[in-house]
């Protein structure tokens, strides 16, 4: 009997063995657990090791009560602390769109350029949801509205610093004036800031249309093509258009997964600290160069969109998109394409100005060597205010 316990005991203690070895062989790759980890590993192992000694004493059918209480405990507290956690967090679950830009964010954050110098962020967001500016006044007959991904909605550089408020400034200089609305997500794809735009079009109404677009777009608005990222936290969350309707991936992973997004933190947290550690071993979001063929089908998929954000403006509004990068020149041109298929406007030069100040020595880029850090901001909104004056004059 005391050999049979033993050899129970040892099996009741295996999910320790498993954590421990997940935890210390993949995730700690670089010997450096970050305190969330830390913290799980040794909170696993000793209340494993209370339920060990729990059987030991108490027999096996008590141990199971204890630890159907607790999975039960864990999941309530789980739930809750999620739901604390998303009053502060920059973006959240949401239902049609994957996830949205949280209302009433103030927040102040410490970001490093790509040499390496720090520099704060006062990170804000507006009191309606998916929006960082949203102008309650409207005090203009006119206004302009911004739809973007990380680059726009992003914590990269404080509200005031971003690329569309040097433009508004610029555009104040000259006595030229509009009521500003500012949405989007990060990683948001094209599909997603059509669906804001939709649902935001009537009320706004704007004279412009800002879309700053990404070449990593592509790669959202098709599945197959973003499937085969390490970014299981976007494709499976977000919608896709597909045969003309927008619809979430449905197979049992894509299901279960943004059930357990949506409900848990520490499934979250997990997640992130996989993602990250993938990241770190490909040094990209793809284990594999993304197949041609497929990019071909996300261009169709892009310009569908497109074009579906310019019939939802109409024709009197002016559509204008800017890019983030000049890098994929296949992508700069589809995109370039698409937008004046649309009978928009393609402005590159805002990010060639930032690219041409980077070549030149200046630090323009956040750490991530991606997203625009203060002075990148600044250059890129002073090259939109510029064009911004010439298409209006």
């Amino acid at each position: 009997m005391l050999k049979q316990k033993t050899f129970l005991s040892i099996i009741i203690f295996l999910p320790s063995i498993v954590f421990n070895y997940f935890t210390l062989s993949l995730i700690d790759f670089d010997h450096n657990l970050s305190f969330f980890t830390t913290i799980s590993i040794i909170f696993i192992n000793f209340l494993n090791f209370i339920i060990v000694l729990f059987f030991y004493f108490f027999g096996l059918k008590k141990t199971i009560f204890l630890s159907v209480s607790f999975l039960i405990l864990f999941a309530l507290s789980d739930y809750l602390v999620l739901k604390t956690v998303n009053l502060k967090a920059i973006q959240v679950y949401d239902k049609k769109l994957g996830w949205i830009l949280n209302k009433n964010i103030n927040t102040k954050l410490k970001q490093f350029t790509e040499k390496g110098l720090p520099y704060d962020v006062n990170y804000k967001t507006s009191k309606i949801k998916g929006f960082r500016e949203y102008d309650d006044n409207k005090i203009y007959e006119k206004s302009i509205f911004v739809i973007g991904d990380s680059y726009t909605a992003g914590p990269f550089a404080s509200n005031e610093k971003m690329y569309y408020n040097v433009a508004k400034n610029i555009l104040k200089k000259k006595n030229v004036f509009f009521n500003w609305y500012v949405a989007g997500g990060g990683g948001y794809g094209t599909l997603q800031e059509l669906i804001i735009l939709k649902d935001n079009i009537k009320l706004i109404k704007p004279s412009i249309l800002i879309h700053q677009f990404c070449e990593n777009d592509f790669e959202n608005n098709y599945f197959e093509l973003e499937s085969q990222s390490i970014l299981k936290n976007q494709y499976l969350i977000r919608p896709f258009l597909k045969d003309n309707k927008i619809q979430f991936p449905k197979n049992k992973e894509a299901r279960l997964f943004r059930f357990l997004y949506k409900n848990s933190f520490f499934f979250k947290k997990v997640d992130q600290i996989l993602t990250n550690q993938k990241f770190m071993k490909y040094n990209n979001y793809y284990k594999v160069k993304p197949n041609d063929v497929f990019l071909d089908k996300a261009g169709i998929a892009t310009e569908k969109l497109i074009r579906e954000i310019r019939n939802n403006i109409g024709k009197d509004t002016k559509y204008i998109s800017t890019n983030c990068s000049t890098e994929n020149k296949k992508k700069l041109l589809m995109w370039k394409n698409y937008i004046e298929k649309a009978n928009g406007l393609s402005f590159v030069s805002p990010i060639q100005k930032v690219e041409i100040a980077q070549k030149n020595g200046l630090d323009v880029f956040h750490e991530d060597g991606k997203h625009l850090n203060e002075m990148g901001n600044k250059i890129y909104g002073e090259e939109l205010g510029k064009k911004l004056l010439e298409i209006l004059n």
